[in-house]
């Protein structure tokens, strides 16, 4: 008995500490809740404007965000305007406003105008929308931005979760892959870690993720930035900022849902999360 609880004690301590995790099989939630779930899942793409100069410089970068070179017929003072979008995925809130990721617009440098576009499954045409809150913080992985559509998308809005996820709680995982597909994934938190990273100042900054795991025979691509993680009662439990592929196993990574929160009160937008 004692040899039994001691074993316990210590599958409970790799448990908490991230080094076991019990892989969960697919499941699937009430059919109500994932059709609300997938109805919230909308493409973003944000369009930059720019001369060929600074066009040409991009194409030599390397850059973790997707990217689309898009051919454009416009002028400016009589040389020809180049175009680049970024694009990502989002969840939309109350009254229109939709959560996403920062480094979709973290590309205005050298710039004549920048243009973002909401897509969403079944509707006809793209929605134009605006830029309301964005993260300022120097850790790159505090990666968060609120748009609003400017019509209205006529949605009740997903809500925000009270609770933070716990270890092996299911999860769904809602991307679009550049407005064309639009996937509702599931899977399980698997981990969660405290570290130390580099921001954008040079300096070590007190860093955490949650990670999501699951299995799919659709890899993360371009335009899973910005996708919402939903529990099972259908509510945004994280905001996937980075996402990596291990053949066909999914390792998504989102901060921790506290700071979500925090930076919507810092922008006066916490009345999304009631």
């Amino acid at each position: 008995m004692r040899r039994f609880i001691l074993l316990s004690i210590i599958l409970m301590f790799l448990v908490q500490m991230g080094c076991v995790t019990f892989r969960t099989s697919r499941y699937f939630a009430p059919p109500d809740i994932i059709e609300n779930v997938a109805d919230h899942i909308v493409s973003i793409a944000v369009y930059y404007y720019m001369p060929e100069e600074e066009y040409q410089i991009r194409l030599r970068q390397f850059s973790r965000v997707p990217r689309v070179e898009i051919d454009t017929d416009q002028t400016y003072k009589g040389e020809r305007i180049k175009c680049i979008a970024y694009i990502g995925s989002g969840t939309v809130g109350l009254n229109n406003h939709i959560i996403t990721v920062r480094h979709l617009f973290d590309h205005d440098q050298n710039t004549y105008k920048r243009v973002i576009w909401v897509f969403r499954e079944g509707l006809d045409h793209p929605v134009n929308a605006n830029l309301v809150a964005i993260s300022t913080s120097d850790d790159e992985s505090d990666d968060y931005a609120v748009i609003e559509a400017v019509e209205d998308l006529g949605l009740p809005g997903i809500r925000i979760a009270k609770k933070e996820p716990r270890l092996g709680e299911k999860v769904m995982f809602g991307c679009s892959v550049g407005g064309s597909a639009f996937l509702l994934r599931f899977g399980w938190m698997s981990r969660y870690k405290w570290f130390f990273r580099k921001g954008y100042d040079g300096q070590l900054h007190l860093s955490k993720w949650v990670e999501f795991h699951y299995n799919t025979t659709y890899p993360s691509g371009p335009g899973d930035s910005g996708a919402g993680i939903f529990n099972i009662n259908g509510e945004l439990v994280g905001v996937m900022y980075l996402g990596i592929n291990v053949y066909e196993e999914m390792y998504c990574f989102a901060n921790p849902l506290q700071m979500l929160k925090d930076f919507l009160e810092a922008h006066k937008l916490l009345w999304l999360a009631d």
